[in-house]
C-alpha cells in the first residue's frame, strides 16, 4: 500500500481539509476527516506536472486532492499526455531562453522584412476610390481642427505652381487623381504631404523657403512619388497592423480606435522610412528630368533646409518627417550630371539693357539685367529727373521654362527683401533673337524691351 497525505478540496468549500490517499490494488482511498471515498484508479485524473509544486488528483466527484509530486503519479490517468514533452522542457532552461530567441528574432524578421512585403502587396491592391476617401476624411479633419488655414500665396504664383504641377502630372498613371491644394499653416509649418488618393498639400511657408518654382516642383515631385509607389498608405497599414497586434494582445479595443481615429495626424507625422525616402527622390529625379527640369532643384530645396534646421525643424515640420542628409543632396546634384533639357534653352543668360517707367520711383529708368547660368540675376535701375539721379539694385534667383521668365528678388541695395508677392514676377517672353527680346510682366501687362550687350557693359 502506498500513502500520500496532503489537503482535500470539495469543491464546495473555498478552504481545504488536510486528508490522505492510500493506493492498493488499483484503488484510491481517500479519507478526509469524517468524508472518505472509494474508487478505480482508472477514474483519477492527475494533473501536469510544473515545475515542484504540487500536484492534483481529481475524484469522480469532481473534489480534488492535492500532495507533493512523486514519480508514483506519472503511472496513473493523466489531464493532459502532453505532459512529457512539456514537463522536460519546463526543467531545461538552456532550451526555454533558444525558444526565446528564435521567437525574438521571429518577431523582429516579421517587423523589418514581413510585415513591409505584405503591406506593399495589400497597398497595391486597395481601390484608388478608397484611397480618395482616406484622403479627403484626413484632408477634413485638417481643416476642421485648426490644422490649415486658407493660402495667403498670391493667384498669380499659385497659377505658376499649379501649372507646372500639371505637367509633372500629365502622364503618370493615376494622374487623373492628383490635386494640388494650398494652406497655410502654422502647426506644420513649411511642409508638403502626400495624402492617400493622390491629394498634395503645400504649405505657405514651404512655397516661400523654397523660392522658385522648379524648387517647389522638385519638392511635389518627390510627393508624387510615395504617391505612385503607394507609400501613405503602405505606412498606415504597417502602423495599423501594430495598433491591431497591440489590441489583440491585450484585448483593449479602444486602443485600436485610437489609432484609426488618429489616422489624420500619423499622416502628418509619418517618418518615412530611408527605403521609402530614397525610392521618391530617385522617381522625383526621373520626373523632373522627364518634364525638364534639374535635379539640382531638389539639392538647392534640401540645401535651404540644411542652412535653416534648427529654425525650420519640428515635430510636424518638412524636415521632422523627410530628414535631409548630405547623401540625399549630393545623390541629386548626381542625377542631374550629363542631363540638358530636351530642346534647346532660348540665350536668355547674359546682360540686357532697357528702360522703363517705374512707378514706385514715378520716373522713366533705364535697367541693366545680369542673367547668370547658376540661376542668380541682378539688376541695377538708374534715372535722373530734375538732375536728381535715383539708383537702385535688385539681386534674387531666376529660372526659364515654357517660355516663361520667373524671378524671385531676394534683396534690395544690399539688403534682405521683405517676404512679400510682389517682390515674384513672372514674365511672359514675346519674342527672342539673339540681340533682343520682348518681354510681358503676367500681372502688371507692362511690356519691356531689353537689348542684349557686352558681358563688361555697365551703364554710365
Amino acid at each position: 500500500m502506498i500513502r500520500f497525505e496532503g489537503y482535500y478540496f470539495d469543491g464546495r468549500h473555498p478552504t481545504s481539509v488536510p486528508a490522505t490517499v492510500d493506493f492498493s490494488d488499483h484503488e484510491a482511498t481517500l479519507n478526509a476527516g469524517p468524508f472518505s471515498e472509494c474508487c478505480p484508479t482508472l477514474h483519477l485524473k492527475v494533473s501536469p506536472r510544473i515545475g515542484s509544486s504540487d500536484r492534483f488528483l481529481t475524484f469522480p466527484n469532481n473534489g480534488q486532492f492535492a500532495c507533493a509530486d512523486d514519480g508514483f503519479l506519472d503511472s496513473l490517468p493523466q489531464e493532459s499526455w502532453s505532459e512529457g514533452p512539456v514537463a522536460w522542457l519546463e526543467r531545461r532552461w538552456g532550451v526555454a531562453l533558444a525558444c526565446v530567441v528564435i521567437t525574438l528574432c521571429s518577431l523582429l524578421v516579421g517587423y523589418f522584412f514581413g510585415l513591409p512585403a505584405a503591406a506593399e502587396r495589400i497597398a497595391a491592391c486597395i481601390p484608388i476610390e478608397t484611397e480618395q476617401y482616406l484622403g479627403r476624411k484626413a484632408l477634413a479633419w485638417f481643416d476642421g481642427n485648426g490644422w490649415f488655414k486658407p493660402t495667403t500665396i498670391d493667384a498669380q504664383r499659385q497659377k505658376a505652381i499649379a501649372d507646372g504641377f500639371e505637367r509633372l502630372c500629365s502622364d503618370l498613371p493615376l494622374k487623373r487623381y492628383y490635386h494640388l491644394d494650398f494652406r497655410s499653416s502654422a502647426v506644420l509649418g513649411p511642409n508638403a504631404i502626400a495624402l492617400p488618393g493622390g491629394i498634395i498639400i503645400i504649405t505657405d511657408d514651404m512655397v516661400r523657403t523654397a523660392g522658385l518654382s522648379g524648387e517647389v516642383l522638385a519638392v511635389l515631385a518627390h510627393e508624387v512619388g510615395h504617391v505612385e509607389l503607394h507609400h501613405a498608405m503602405r505606412s498606415v497599414l504597417q502602423n495599423s497592423v501594430i495598433g491591431i497586434a497591440v489590441a489583440a494582445v491585450t484585448s483593449d479595443a479602444a486602443s485600436l480606435s485610437v489609432a484609426v481615429a488618429g489616422l489624420p495626424v500619423l499622416l502628418a507625422k509619418t517618418k518615412y522610412s530611408r527605403q521609402f525616402e530614397a525610392a521618391a527622390d530617385d522617381y522625383a529625379f526621373r520626373l523632373l528630368k522627364q518634364k525638364g527640369y534639374s535635379p539640382k532643384n531638389f539639392a538647392a530645396v534640401m540645401e535651404k533646409f540644411t542652412a535653416n534646421d534648427r529654425k525650420l525643424k519640428g515635430a510636424f515640420s518638412y524636415v521632422s518627417s523627410h530628414p535631409v542628409t548630405a547623401e540625399r543632396i549630393q545623390r541629386a546634384r548626381d542625377a542631374a550630371v550629363g542631363w540638358a533639357p530636351d530642346t534647346q534653352q532660348p540665350p536668355i543668360e547674359g546682360k540686357w539693357l532697357g528702360e522703363s517707367y517705374q512707378p514706385a520711383a514715378q520716373m522713366w529708368m533705364k535697367h541693366l539685367l545680369t542673367r547668370k547660368p547658376d540661376g542668380t540675376f541682378v539688376v541695377k535701375f538708374r534715372g535722373t529727373v530734375d538732375g536728381n539721379t535715383k539708383e537702385q539694385l535688385e539681386s534674387g534667383r531666376w529660372d526659364y521654362a515654357d517660355g516663361v521668365i520667373e524671378e524671385l528678388t531676394m534683396s534690395i541695395d544690399g539688403k534682405p527683401a521683405p517676404a512679400r508677392d510682389d517682390l515674384y514676377d513672372l514674365y511672359k517672353v514675346e519674342s527672342l533673337t539673339a540681340d533682343e527680346m520682348i518681354y510681358t510682366h503676367i500681372k502688371s501687362g507692362q511690356t519691356f524691351i531689353g537689348n542684349r550687350v557686352p558681358d563688361s557693359y555697365e551703364l554710365p
